[in-house]
């Protein structure tokens, strides 16, 4: 048993997005006064929750678990012969469904105070709890099964393109234990992808037979991969952004894929030192004179993903604003090392307020889009700004992100003038000198880093559900904590 405990840890401290989940509702006794433990070592087993005093354990399976039918009956025959009563819920239904899931758990748990003389099979079809093909028991009673994910959202073969960088692998995952097929297509191999069991396809998005290849036989696309940075030169932006997507659009008509969720930028909207405040994606046109090949880029593609929205293939843009979290190698840790260095300004005296998106809500954003997207739908054809709906200003926010990963607060500042100048001088300087890596500024950064930028996230919770649900302060103690 001390062994047992001591295994528990791991999945104890490496939740998934369903456990971290499902337990927010369970602990402290939320659950009707009940009292649940996580990750409880249960005759020879590791259950994922369990009520001590009543005896129901809840499991909570990813589409991997289907595979494992014999093995899954093995565990629910040695509970049920210890007295546990097992419920068993896909990933799925415990993060989006989670109300129907709660009230399954309690009427289960009516059940082993005062069974009823038959279940209401009815009543559990029209709330979409339906037995799992390995449920246990006879009779299928209520607490016996689960929901089936074709209930909520079919089993599908589903394409990520960018897999392998900070949002793609965490789309990828919550895919996965979604029950969903997943395949990736990068240009490297990432062992990350290949330990969840992802498919990974190698190639360029450039290349219109590579990504046909890579699209052949899926249901949907997530289309996540994109040249991005504010450096280089506009043909090498063009070729990843616009081509690129003119390819994964050509193949998702090829191959009659029904659903493409693209990932947009907020950068679209982008117009100088024009102030974006609490509006929507509708309200705000989109940029013009980019002085980055990025966002000029994202744009054009963007609008070419919405336009192609019909009958066969319903699209939707989401633009996730400047995603942080556990697993970023490129944002906050930059920013470290430029403070440690005492290379950090503000740009202006820092109080223009500014959105962000911790990484689990900015994926979360896209399977809600993604759930609810369909030729008809009020999310078809539409973009949508995503943050976490928590706008603060940037020099509170900033330092707030350097104080979690241990690196000294910024306290400096440089006007927008000067940013702007200097910005002007080193996007003529670098290729003039041939000069390595991106300039320490561009009139485009100047520019973004002075202004507010914060967004409505009433249309996206109108139009397909999306509330944050991880907030910045446990955001920065999930990222303090992974360091």
């Amino acid at each position: 048993m001390d062994e047992l405990r001591r295994r528990a840890r791991h999945p104890r401290n490496n939740a998934t997005d369903a456990e971290r989940h499902l337990w927010q509702h369970l602990r402290n006794h939320l659950l009707a006064g009940h009292r649940f433990r996580r990750q409880m070592p249960l005759a020879g087993y590791i259950a994922d929750f369990a009520c001590p005093a009543l005896k129901p354990v809840i499991e909570l399976d990813g589409g991997q678990h289907t595979e494992h039918a014999a093995y899954d009956a093995r565990r629910t025959e040695m509970l049920q012969a210890h007295g546990y009563r097992v419920l068993r819920y896909w990933n799925d239904d415990a993060l989006v469904r989670t109300a129907a899931v709660l009230e399954d758990i309690l009427r289960a748990i009516e059940q082993i105070n005062c069974p009823p003389p038959q279940p209401s099979p009815a009543l559990r079809a029209r709330e979409g709890v339906r037995p799992l093909p390995f449920a246990e028991g006879e009779g299928g009673g209520l607490g016996r099964g689960s929901f089936n994910p074709a209930g909520h959202q079919q089993r599908m073969k589903i394409l990520v393109t960018g897999g392998g960088g900070f949002l793609g692998q965490a789309l990828c995952r919550g895919l996965v234990e979604r029950g969903h097929e997943v395949l990736s297509f990068n240009r490297g191999h990432y062992p990350a992808l290949a330990a969840l069991g992802v498919g990974q396809i190698r190639g360029d998005l450039a290349d219109v037979n590579a990504v046909h290849h890579a699209a052949a036989g899926v249901d949907a696309v997530f289309h996540n991969a994109a040249k991005a940075g504010a450096w280089g030169s506009y043909d090498s932006y063009f070729d990843a952004n616009v081509a690129g997507t003119r390819n994964v659009l050509e193949a998702c008509r090829a191959h009659d894929v029904g659903k493409l969720v693209y990932t947009s930028t907020p950068s679209v909207t982008h117009r100088a030192t024009h102030p974006v405040e609490g509006l929507g994606a509708d309200e705000v046109p989109y940029g013009e004179d980019f002085q980055a090949p990025y966002a000029a880029t994202k744009a054009i593609a963007e609008q070419e993903v919405l336009a192609a929205n019909g009958p066969q293939l319903a699209t939707v843009a989401l633009r996730p604003r400047l995603i942080w979290g556990p697993g970023d190698q490129q944002l906050v840790p930059r920013l470290a090392e430029r403070a440690r260095q005492g290379r950090l300004r503000f740009v202006g005296d820092g109080l223009n307020k500014v959105d962000t998106t911790y990484i689990d809500n900015a994926a979360q954003a896209h399977f809600d889009a993604f759930e609810h997207l369909a030729p008809g739908a009020a999310c078809a054809g539409k973009a949508y700004f995503i943050s976490n709906g928590e706008p603060l200003p940037m020099r509170e926010l900033l330092n707030k992100l350097l104080a979690a990963v241990g690196a000294p607060a910024v306290e400096k500042s440089i006007s927008f003038k000067a940013a702007y100048r200097i910005g002007a001088v080193c996007e003529k300087t670098w290729p003039l000198l041939r000069l390595r890596g991106e300039p320490p500024m561009t009139r485009f950064l100047a520019e973004q880093l002075c202004t507010p930028h914060w967004y409505s996230m009433e249309p996206a919770r109108r139009d397909f559900g999306y509330v944050p649900r991880v907030s910045i302060a446990e955001g920065l103690r999930r990222l303090a904590a992974a360091c």
